[in-house]
């Protein structure tokens, strides 16, 4: 049995607020970022980010970070 399609992204929500690029990871301070010290996780090509989601809610203690690496 194959997977479903995941529904798209509805091109009306404004994500610019949750985008950065790799310039404003600089200086590298995640504790800062979060608000809080925790273990760090990072899932690189996150895609819609369903993992880090069901992850995070599993695991409130860590701090989750997606990236999606494109050419813009």
């Amino acid at each position: 049995m194959g997977r479903r399609a995941l529904p798209k992204l509805k091109t009306v929500v404004d994500f610019s607020g949750h985008l950065l690029k790799f310039e404003d990871f600089s200086p590298w301070t995640p504790d800062v970022w979060f608000g809080r010290a925790a273990p760090l996780h990072v899932e690189v090509g996150s895609g819609k980010g369903l993992f880090l989601q069901n992850t995070a809610g599993k695991f409130p203690e860590g701090n989750f970070l997606g990236m999606e690496i494109a050419h813009a």
